[in-house]
């Protein structure tokens, strides 16, 4: 319930249709009008703070995040589905704004980022999102807000002391993660 009430951004009430990250990103005044992809979502699942975004995009790596299969089929179902959304609609503008996200990313040849500035991520789904988020921040796409979930904060034994323990290792990880991504100015 805790969890809940933060992510939705409404004390008291879970029956919110919209999380507090969603409403930030439709009442900003100072989002330009056009963003390719002003919010992600790394990992596996899309929080409740974006519950009712039409924008934000899940992914768990940029590599993951095209069409598959040959070349050749890949540019005909881009060309169809562009065709498909050729609209006015929220509809069709959400699938050229997501065509064009797919598009970017995969121009940017996410396959060959290597971390830079001595930038090294935990060997964990926390570090492949961290670098996920850099990825792309590196690629210039109106990214406004990320989100990435590290589980596990529920500890009520081995807590450790001295340095070690569960919690300690959590928090190791945290700081770690976080000092690589402050880090990352990187080359490609």
């Amino acid at each position: 319930d805790a969890m809940q009430y933060m992510e939705l951004g409404t004390p008291g009430n879970k029956a919110g249709t919209t999380g507090w990250l969603t409403r930030h990103l439709l009442t900003a005044g100072n989002l330009p009008p056009e963003i390719i992809m002003p919010a992600v979502a790394a990992g596996n699942l899309q929080p409740a703070s974006l519950l009712g975004s039409r924008e934000s995009i899940g992914m768990t790596a940029p590599d993951d995040f095209n069409f598959n299969g040959h070349w050749y089929y890949g540019n005909m179902q881009r060309a169809s589905l562009r065709s498909m959304y050729g609209g006015s609609s929220w509809l069709h503008q959400a699938g050229i704004q997501t065509l064009d996200a797919v598009d970017v990313v995969d121009y940017a040849s996410p396959g060959n980022y290597t971390p830079g500035n001595g930038a090294v991520y935990p060997s964990s789904s926390f570090g492949d999102s961290l670098q996920t988020v850099a990825q792309l921040i590196k690629m210039q796409l109106g990214l406004r807000v990320a989100t990435i979930d590290l589980g596990g904060w529920d500890t009520h034994e081995y807590q450790g002391d001295t340095g070690g323990g569960y919690f300690a290792s959590r928090i190791g990880e945290l700081a770690g993660g976080l000092s690589a991504l402050y880090n990352r100015k990187s080359v490609v």
